[in-house]
């Protein structure tokens, strides 16, 4: 009896060893030598292209053009004094006439300061209309209240830029480069035209005004040219820039 309980107990325990060799060997199944393989990846482009409203790559940073102001500087200052002079002016495109006729940065003046208003209009480059708005308040003013007891409001002129030759036919007049003002009359305020001429003793005042005004006008225009010069300057001063050697005048 002893001997059928210990098979009846041994008999479980070999079914259960058999169970468990047999699911270890399930378990441990060979591999295969070679997997599959896998597919090839795509390229990047392809990626990008699948993706819809795909940005695109940020561009190299560029810097900005900057503006390149094409008025000189001496241009620019000459501009700013004649604001501190009280001109009154407008900037012109540049006038290319015919030869060596022409302005690279005109303006039309209307005034030579503050309540001196010229007449008619006077397109010129800059450098006159500074050179004569300084004649005009430094000079001419001062000059006009002391001889003539009375202030300048006005100024007729009698030529500005004119492309043309000189008087004499021989050389481009500096008329032709705006270089150049011609100064007719001026109008003061009691209602007087005091007219650009020659005057006698019987005229005093008005005579020492004129040679006021011709001798400080020399230095700063370069030539300086009117009654008594000749027959074409009879009737009015004419003024303009000419450069000339070592900085020299001409003044008749």
């Amino acid at each position: 009896m002893k001997k059928l309980s210990n098979l009846r107990l041994a008999l479980p325990a070999a079914a259960i060893s058999l169970a468990a060799a047999a699911f270890a060997y399930a378990a441990v199944e060979e591999l295969p030598k070679e997997g599959p393989v896998p597919p090839a990846k795509p390229a990047v482009g392809e990626l990008l292209a699948a993706v819809p409203n795909t940005p695109k790559p940020r561009p190299d940073f560029v810097e900005p053009e900057q503006d390149i102001d094409p008025m000189p500087a001496e241009e620019r200052a000459c501009r700013g004094n004649l604001i501190a002079l009280g001109v009154e002016f407008e900037e012109l495109e540049e006038i290319d006439g015919e030869g060596e006729c022409g302005i690279a940065f005109p303006v039309k003046v209307t005034s030579l300061g503050s309540d001196v208003e010229l007449s008619p209009d006077a397109v010129v480059n800059c450098a006159t209309a500074e050179t004569a708005a300084r004649l005009v308040q430094e000079t001419a003013r001062p000059a006009a209240k002391r001889e003539l007891g009375a202030e300048i409001v006005g100024i007729r002129h009698a030529s500005a830029y004119v492309c043309r030759h000189r008087w004499n036919g021989e050389k481009i007049s500096e008329h032709a480069r705006g270089n150049a003002l011609d100064i007719a009359a001026f109008l003061l305020e009691d209602g007087r035209t005091v007219d650009v001429q020659a005057y006698g003793p019987a005229d005093m005042p008005e005579r020492r005004f004129m040679a006021t005004v011709r001798r400080h006008a020399c230095g700063p225009f370069k030539t300086v040219l009117g009654p008594g010069t000749d027959a074409d300057h009879a009737l009015h001063f004419h003024f303009d820039l000419a450069e000339r050697r070592r900085g020299s005048t001409y003044c008749r």
